[in-house]
């Protein structure tokens, strides 16, 4: 049975979206006062769900979840088994189904031939890692360290040599899931995960990528996962046939999207040496000076270094050149908006998780509705530079926006730095890359509340050469970069098609995987 109960159809959507976030599947009623249409503003809305023991984290993380929405009310949560017995029969009076059960939902939605119902704790085994002291971290080890965030360093330490999935084990990144094919260290921050017999490494490592692990954690502020909590996770195993099909499918996936990873370091690595050496170490300013003539330069580029320094506030820098303020190199420079957040439609609005190795990704990011809060003004240009402004750890990581696919915008952790018309944007994004550190260090606050403000960031001096030198890098760069936001489409739409496979194959609706296992085997 559905039906209305008194709240809005906003509220009742926010309820929905947690609840088959933490509890898909499992059935919900809500009863009471808000049932009844006898409530108050502020009275408290009533439920119960018909939870498993082995769902009590998932209850527990579901709980913290309702209290920190944006819902006007409090939430009473309640587990059916967990009421006393003399309140089921008042409760059955009179209640409406929020959530409905359905019989076979184990996160995934997976059902076909051959596969059975099970728990992680029945293909799985699960291990904490093991503390390695700093001092063993070796810059060219010969096998890497893997931590809660993946990997961390290297190491000529060896704690496992079989293929394993290391599973962030405690904090910001708890439930994160890392492949890992060759021996290795895995540090105590992280669980360590093998398969039992009848269960492909690879495989274990796109299912538990699939289950949202997170959900299982313990605590809030510093999230912690447990082998416990692993162990009870409800999931459906194919047979190893289909396991092997699947992962090796996906697999050819991930292997071009980590080709393309690969690729595009190269490509940065390029464009940050040529900065290096005209910017930064004024290669071509010294060997003019020298007498000697700049190396791999044409003579319409080397014409454009002079051939003598200058003094300045930064130190010795090429004559002619400027020590500049941020804020006088752009023509925009704001940090975002307080998002009106929806489900779908509106404006694509970025945060934080979308700025991270240098790259803007689009698939972290939420909507806006517009009609809320407008957006006049605040949407972003090619080329625009953005630059993480609150927190610890994240404060100063800068982006570049190289391709755009609709109108977005970014929330108020962002500052959104544009060129001027007269300096080039190629140059000036890149010139704030190689600045993060410099960027972190302008944040003030205590520690966790950590800000930058646009005046303080406006404020970060640069060494500026004239614009037809900025010209000249940005052109010669452009190709690279160019490649490189092409390289990210591709492997977005790679990923996009790898998540989308998982559960089909998973749910046997693709016969593909099975042709090709038995094309192997």
């Amino acid at each position: 049975m559905t039906a209305a109960i008194d709240i809005t159809k906003e509220q009742r959507k926010t309820l929905l979206v947690l609840l088959r976030q933490f509890i898909p599947g499992v059935e919900v009623w809500a009863y009471g006062s808000r049932v009844k249409w006898t409530a108050r503003p502020n009275s408290d809305l009533d439920l119960v769900a018909f939870t498993t023991p082995a769902q009590s984290p998932l209850v527990s993380e579901l709980k913290e979840a309702l209290a920190e929405s944006d819902l006007p009310f409090l939430v009473d949560f309640h587990v059916w088994d967990e009421v006393p017995e003399r309140f089921h029969e008042i409760i059955r009076k009179e209640y409406v189904v929020l959530q409905e059960a359905k019989q076979q939902e184990v996160g995934l939605g997976m059902s076909g031939s051959g596969f059975k119902e099970c728990t992680l704790g029945d293909i799985a085994e699960f291990r904490n890692g093991k503390a390695l002291s700093p001092d063993k971290y070796l810059p060219f080890g010969q096998h890497p360290v893997f931590g809660s965030n993946g990997q961390i360093a290297r190491t000529n330490e060896v704690l496992t040599k079989e293929p394993l999935v290391v599973i962030g084990r405690v904090g910001a990144y708890c439930g994160s899931v890392h492949h890992v094919d060759e021996p290795a260290w895995v540090t105590d921050n992280a669980i360590i995960a093998t398969g039992k017999d009848q269960t492909n490494v690879r495989f274990l490592y796109y299912l538990l990528g699939s289950l949202e692990l997170r959900r299982t954690a313990i605590g809030s502020a510093q999230p912690l996962m447990t082998q416990g909590g692993l162990k009870v996770v409800p999931t459906i195993a194919p047979p190893l046939v289909k396991q092997k099909a699947i992962a090796r499918i996906l697999g050819t996936l991930d292997d071009k999207i980590e080709l393309n990873r690969r690729m595009n370091a190269t490509l940065e690595a390029m464009a940050r040496v040529l900065f290096q050496s005209w910017f930064v170490d004024f290669d071509p300013v010294r060997a003019k000076l020298d007498g000697r003539k700049p190396a791999s330069l044409d003579a319409a580029t080397a014409a454009l270094f002079p051939a003598h320094f200058q003094e300045s506030t930064l130190g010795h820098i090429p004559q002619g050149w400027r020590v500049v303020a941020l804020h006088e190199l752009t023509s925009y420079l704001s940090r975002g908006i307080g998002p009106a957040y929806i489900d779908a439609g509106g404006v694509c609005v970025l945060n934080q998780k979308c700025v991270r190795d240098h790259r803007v990704d689009f698939s972290k990011a939420r909507q806006h509705d517009p009609l809320k809060k407008t957006i006049e003004g605040r949407t972003l240009q090619l080329f625009d530079i953005l630059v993480n402004s609150t927190g610890v750890g994240t404060l100063g990581r800068v982006a570049q926006v190289m391709h755009l696919s609709g109108e977005a915008i970014v929330d108020s952790h962002l500052t959104v730095v544009r060129a001027a018309n007269e300096v080039d944007a190629i140059f000036l994004g890149i010139a704030l890359m190689l600045r993060e550190n410099d960027i972190e260090e302008l944040g003030e606050g205590s520690t966790g509340q950590t800000e930058l403000s646009r005046t303080r960031l406006g404020g970060l001096l640069l060494v500026t050469p004239p614009p037809q030198l900025q010209k000249a890098f940005g052109s010669a760069v452009q190709p690279l970069l160019k490649r490189i936001a092409e390289n990210d489409l591709q492997s977005c739409t790679l990923a996009t098609l790898r998540d989308t496979l998982l559960p089909k194959m998973l749910s046997g609706e693709l016969s593909v995987a099975e042709r090709i296992a038995e094309e192997t085997t």
